[in-house]
């Protein structure tokens, strides 16, 4: 990670072991390409087709309906190939701009508030809910989980199991 990274010799000199660079990286990278995208302004085109597909659809379902619309992926400027993640907003600025980013973070507040309203509380997955809400949120730091299935598609388990009778042991 040193070698690849080049910090500067202030960082390699100073006390603070090597293999704080990763959680750094790991950590900074994603804010890193939201900012990157933000300065290099001519990345972005508003393009609303490719914000609802591919921002606002989970991707099982969005692959398809981008195949046969014949609608593509914004890509998202990196900093490093290899440190690849943006943020939640990344990709809403990278197709809308600000109005992308105003209209992800509406849809994120609004998702949140509507789940927290449907999850009822003496449900026996309350906690499971909450925690897998949780996961959602935190992981928007690293992209879009409205677009990965495999946090967004979790949420409806708990919502689902509210209304399936517990069977009895026998």
């Amino acid at each position: 990670i040193l070698q690849i990274s080049k910090p500067t010799s202030t960082f390699t000199t100073s006390s603070i072991p090597g293999e704080f660079m990763w959680a750094y990286l790991y950590i900074s990278s994603p804010i890193a390409n939201f900012q990157n995208a933000i300065t290099n302004k001519q990345t972005y085109s508003f393009n609303y087709k490719s914000f609802l597909c591919f921002e606002l659809v989970p991707d099982y379902l969005a692959k398809r309906i981008g195949y046969l619309l014949n609608i593509e992926k914004q890509t998202i400027p990196l900093v490093s190939n290899w440190l690849n993640v943006g943020t939640v907003y990344t990709g809403s600025y990278c197709t809308l701009g600000w109005l992308g980013v105003g209209i992800m973070f509406s849809v994120i507040m609004i998702a949140t508030a509507l789940y927290l309203f449907l999850l009822v509380k003496n449900n026996q997955y309350y906690i499971t809910g909450i925690a897998i809400l949780n996961t959602f949120i935190i992981f928007n730091s690293f992209d879009n989980m409205i677009y990965f299935s495999g946090i967004s598609l979790q949420l409806i388990y708990p919502l689902i199991h509210m209304y399936i009778p517990k069977k009895p042991i026998s």
